[in-house]
Order: structure tokens, then C-alpha cells, then sequence
């Protein structure tokens, strides 16, 4: 019921699970956030406009669409692996109505995508576990030891979260099935 309320709110279409592509030997099925949870484990009030917020695995572009309308940031990142799905959030950034802040899509792995500085607030909804992971987070700590910058992640099913704490972030609260995390600039 949520996901055709979202849609029809925001004249897009990200609702309905789908088989997601295979991604370094990890089967990915599509499932959209239910993104009224995302501003109660990170309310606006803790975002600046000097963030910028990345949803690594954006599927068809539901969070992005959310931060956009939600967040005042200095843009909003969705990468995404799938082509299929990067095309359809390509559609449904297209059909939204603007939001508070601009929306640019990647078309990548996000295990060599090279992170921008600027990117701060990463949204994860369990994109990949095991090894991808490990790949993924050593790519954001090489972007965090070259652009030294405060770093939270929002974690949607953490089933890495022992290795998010090995790592030097400190999980700030959970809420449901989500978890913040961060990790300042030097650990």
C-alpha cells in the first residue's frame, strides 16, 4: 500500500520486487525501501547542505526521490549496478516532481566507482554482504583517507555490522530494521 501511495504521489513507478542482476557471484533482488523510515533513523535537522547523499544500489530511484524532496544537500547519488534498473530510475527521476536537491544517477559498481569527496551520507538497503562488501567499504575508507570527512551510513538489514565496527564506525541508533552508523575523518 505504501509503495502505490509513494508512486502516485510522486508520479513515478519503483514499487514491485523484481530479480535484481548477479553482482560478483551475489543473486540481487529488487525490493523498495519504505522511505518513511529513512527521516526517522536520519531526521533532516541532521543534514547540512555541505552533504551530499549517495544510495549505493538506488534500484529504481525510491530513495533518491525521497532525499531529494526531504534533504537540502548538495546533490543526491544513486548508483546502481543493474541496467535495467538504472534506466528505470532514469524514467522516475525524469517524471518527479523537483525536489529540495539535484538528483544525479551512476551506472556502476559501486565497488570501483570512485566516491566523490563531497559524498558524506551513503544508504545502504543491504545491497550486497561478504566479499562485495569488503570491496565496497574499502573503496569508501581509500575515498575517506584521500578526502578526510565525517562519514554516516544508513543500514538496512546490517547483516555486516561486525565488520562496519571492525572498521572504526560506531553504530549512533536503530530503529526497525535500520541502523546509523559513522566514522569520523582519522580512526
Amino acid at each position: 500500500m505504501y509503495g502505490a501511495y509513494f508512486d502516485l504521489r510522486h508520479h513515478v513507478r519503483t514499487t514491485g520486487r523484481s530479480r535484481g542482476p548477479e553482482h560478483h557471484g551475489e543473486l540481487l533482488p529488487y525490493e523498495p525501501s519504505e522511505t518513511w523510515q529513512l527521516l526517522r533513523i536520519l531526521p533532516p535537522s541532521e543534514i547540512r547542505p555541505t552533504d551530499s547523499f549517495a544510495d549505493i544500489g538506488c534500484g529504481k530511484g525510491r530513495v533518491l526521490i525521497a532525499a531529494a524532496r526531504h534533504y537540502t544537500v548538495r546533490r543526491v547519488i544513486g548508483v546502481e549496478f543493474s541496467a535495467d534498473m538504472h534506466h528505470s530510475a532514469s524514467d522516475n527521476i525524469a517524471r518527479m516532481r523537483p525536489g529540495r536537491s539535484p538528483i544525479e544517477l551512476v551506472h556502476s559498481d559501486a565497488c570501483t566507482w570512485p566516491i566523490p569527496p563531497d559524498a558524506t551520507v551513503f544508504y545502504l538497503f543491504n545491497p550486497f554482504t561478504g566479499e562485495t562488501f569488503r570491496r565496497f567499504a574499502a573503496n569508501l575508507l581509500a575515498s575517506q583517507q584521500e578526502h578526510p570527512r565525517h562519514l554516516r551510513i544508513v543500514y538496512v538489514f546490517p547483516v555486516m555490522h561486525d565488520y562496519l565496527i571492525a572498521l572504526g564506525f560506531t553504530l549512533v541508533r536503530t530503529r526497525r530494521n535500520q541502523a546509523l552508523y559513522t566514522r569520523p575523518p582519522t580512526v
